[in-house]
């Protein structure tokens, strides 16, 4: 009665279980924190300031016991279950789960995925480990289609015949102009500024020649035919025509 009246029945200025004399009564004992119900009932139960599975006394409960992250669930549910900062294949305790492992990139999937899959950093045709692959591998600029596509396939800043890997090709040879076509066809077929008989290769042609202007004929035509400048009557090689003479 005395350790529990709420009185300080003995006057030492302690009343029930503060008095050390009411120790040994068993309502007086300090409450365990080692119970299935102390380590898990949300309250600091032996006043240490430690509640439930904080508190060292409740180590020993299975659910107070710290998470492994190796096994299958633990790497793979996105949580860091052994508190260690590293959640899932991040965590070294992952590792050996198949599912963390690094893929090798060097396989047709792994080489047109758009991801990287061993880790380096290099996704797809962009890792020397898919090089090998035809797909991978630099377009050529000296094929048929190459050539005449419109594209710098090889990506050295020509597109088709600009590019000297393509001048084998047939229409990539420049057009030659000393034919009796490309002389008098009104273009400059070989790029040089000059088309048809100003070209100083067309002048072994007949057309590109000039001819006298001495004769009956050229001095009564309307033209300049000897490229002097002066047509007909007004060129002195006309001088002797009786129809030029004033």
């Amino acid at each position: 009665m005395a350790c529990s009246n709420g009185y300080d029945d003995d006057g030492d200025g302690y009343a029930d279980c503060s008095d050390a004399d009411c120790q040994w009564q068993p309502f007086c004992a300090p409450p365990r924190e080692d119970t299935d119900v102390a380590c898990s009932n949300g309250y600091d139960d032996d006043g240490d300031g430690l509640a439930d599975c904080s508190d060292p006394d409740c180590s020993w409960q299975p659910y107070c016991a710290p998470w492994r992250e190796d096994t299958e669930a633990a790497c793979s549910n996105g949580y860091d279950d052994d508190g260690d900062g590293l959640a899932d294949c991040s965590d070294p305790e992952c590792q050996w789960q198949p599912y963390c492992t690094w893929w090798p990139e060097d396989t047709d999937l792994a080489c047109s995925n758009g991801y990287d899959d061993d880790g380096d950093g290099l996704a797809d045709c962009s890792d020397p480990g898919c090089s090998w692959q035809p797909f991978c591998a630099p377009w050529r600029e000296d094929t048929d289609v190459a050539c005449s596509n419109g594209y710098d396939d090889d990506g050295d800043g020509y597109a088709d015949c600009s590019d000297p890997e393509c001048q084998w090709q047939p229409y990539c040879v420049p057009v030659r102009e000393d034919t009796d076509a490309a002389c008098s066809n009104g273009y400059d077929d070989d790029g040089d500024g000059y088309a048809d008989c100003s070209d100083s290769e067309c002048a072994w042609l007949p057309s590109c020649t000039w001819s006298p202007e001495d004769s009956d004929v050229a001095c009564s035509n309307g033209y300049d035919d000897d490229g002097d400048g002066l047509a007909d009557c007004d060129d002195p090689d006309c001088q002797w025509q009786p129809f030029c003479a004033m």
